[in-house]
């Protein structure tokens, strides 16, 4: 009787977009792709970022909820998550799991 061979797991590779295969074509996959002013998460994330620097969310302070930042901004939850994710990127705001944010420590 034969006994089957184990196959090792099928990974699926990541989509990229467009900007990382353009960085991925040059060779360097270094900066980020700056947010266009366009989306509405980038105008979220461009008011988070200027709240935080104005010291309205001090270092160490939590960020309001998701639940009330897209009340606040009018927008839905996955485009503030989108913008926190930004922050996040560029060391400004600190998630915790089952916490929250909170804006990082510099």
């Amino acid at each position: 009787m034969n006994k089957p061979t184990k196959r090792a797991p099928r990974t699926r590779a990541r989509r990229c977009s467009k900007p990382e295969r353009q960085l991925l074509r040059l060779g360097a996959y270094a900066a980020p792709v700056t947010v266009a002013r366009s989306y509405l998460y980038g105008d979220a994330a461009v008011e988070l970022r200027r709240r935080i620097a104005a010291g309205v969310y001090p270092q160490h302070s939590k960020i309001p909820s998701l639940s009330d930042l897209t009340r606040e901004f009018k927008v839905s939850a996955i485009t503030v998550r989108r913008a926190l994710h930004e922050l996040m990127y560029e060391g400004l705001v600190v998630g915790h799991c089952g916490i929250g944010s909170s804006a990082a420590g510099v």
